[in-house]
């Protein structure tokens, strides 16, 4: 695909900054965006799995630790719904693929586990339309790759299917443009 010239002048030049070191040097797997901070939550450090969370304050360029998840996750999913972050899924330090769901109260600095996915899922994507969550795709339990997708709804604090996408995917992104997914 080629972009015309026009489109390649209206887009800003971006670049890269370094935003100060992690208390613990690992892949980070998720990040947050909240008005105030980034978070950075589990992944792995080396061999091990993590439940940490840093929070990076933009205001003093510096991370700090807040409550770990309540379990050790990789290759899990976030989104933030009504200024709440929502992690999903994964895989456990025992090599299970996970279902569960867990949200993050920054005021409260605390975790509390909400309706489960209907399916355990890893690698996946998640994308937040109408402060609903979308899991899409993915590996299930079986390490068996998904086209599947289901929809969380915060305020019922339930799961319901959606049309499933054409080809099963594992690793990829999810992003919102135009009020479509």
């Amino acid at each position: 695909m080629e972009f015309s010239s026009t489109a390649a002048e209206s887009c800003p030049q971006l670049k890269w900054d370094r935003i100060g070191q992690t208390q613990q040097t690992k892949l980070i797997q998720t990040r947050w965006d909240s008005p105030k901070h980034l978070y950075a939550a589990g992944g792995c450090d080396d061999d091990e799995a993590l439940s940490t969370v840093e929070r990076f304050d933009g205001g003093s360029g510096s991370w700090e630790l807040v409550a770990p998840m309540p379990d050790v996750r990789y290759h899990h999913a976030a989104g933030v719904v009504s200024g709440r972050l929502y992690v999903l899924g994964g895989r456990n330090d025992q090599y299970k693929t996970l279902s569960d769901v867990h949200c993050y109260d920054e005021e409260k600095n605390s975790w509390e586990a909400v309706t489960s996915m209907s399916c355990a899922r890893c690698d996946f994507g998640v994308g937040v339309l109408d402060d609903r969550l979308y899991a899409v795709g993915g590996y299930d339990a079986r390490y068996q790759a998904l086209s599947s997708c289901e929809v969380y709804d915060a305020v019922s604090d339930s799961w319901q299917a959606v049309a499933s996408m054409s080809s099963h995917r594992s690793g990829h992104g999810v992003a919102v443009l135009d009020g479509r997914l």
